[in-house]
């Protein structure tokens, strides 16, 4: 029994107990009959007969409301969230250190193979550049008297024949390795130049009308080849 004012008069009644089943969308307390039960301050105001509220849902953010003298983070209703551990960052730089590797290989590759295909591209224009010589001359410039070939500058060719190639900028020092014109078909009847290529030195482009080449001595060499490690790779002929 409860006991309330209604103007002088005092009036006994006896409360309802509201159970509450659910919580709406907006957070309004839902009896089984549909009827909105008042919030917990106004069920605290008119007695014990109406239950507290109940939380769904952990809330998030920075302002945690209090439920009975206990903040929502103290009841449990915020979950716990934590950082990475050491092995985890560990696991995840290891990863990305080995895919940067591997692009990086293959970034490298790429630019091997640009490098090789440019100067071996040059190297055709200095074989027609030579070729062109002998069929003016009727010989190949010499490895040590006039006209003499030169390593760096690739002179006679520049200015007897108009030689304009840049290869050099792509080999190793600057400059090709060697030159010879061998006199076993007859006084400069042949020739060849060895250059290395300056992004991979493992690589060494041959350019040749001669069965005198230092990387393959015996076997007629007519164009550009290219040798890796001393193995010829590339060129005409080569499968």
């Amino acid at each position: 029994m409860a006991v309330r004012a209604e103007g002088r008069k005092m009036v006994t009644y006896e409360p309802r107990p509201v159970k509450c089943v659910s919580v709406s969308g907006t957070g309004t307390l839902v009896n089984p009959a549909g009827r909105s039960v008042p919030s917990r301050r106004q069920a605290e105001g008119q007695g014990s007969g109406f239950p507290r509220p109940i939380l769904e849902k952990p809330l998030v953010g920075s302002h945690f409301p209090s439920m009975g003298g206990k903040s929502i983070r103290a009841l449990g209703y915020i979950r716990n969230e934590r950082g990475f551990t050491l092995i985890e960052l560990m696991v995840v730089t290891v990863i990305v250190a080995l895919l940067a590797g591997i692009a990086g290989v293959q970034f490298r590759g790429v630019q091997v193979k640009a490098h090789l295909a440019s100067v071996v591209a040059d190297g055709r224009i200095l074989f027609h550049g030579l070729e062109e010589f002998y069929a003016l001359n009727y010989m190949y410039p010499n490895a040590s008297s006039s006209p003499t070939f030169n390593l760096v500058t690739f002179e006679p060719l520049r200015t007897m024949v108009g030689y304009q190639g840049s290869i050099n900028a792509r080999l190793l020092n600057g400059q090709a390795d060697a030159y010879d014109s061998p006199d076993d078909q007859g006084s400069n009847q042949e020739w060849w130049v060895q250059m290395t290529l300056l992004i991979d030195p493992s690589f060494q482009v041959v350019i040749a009308v001669s069965d005198n080449v230092a990387l393959l001595p015996g076997t007629w060499l007519q164009g550009v080849y290219t040798f890796e490690d001393g193995t010829l790779v590339a060129g005409p002929g080569v499968q």
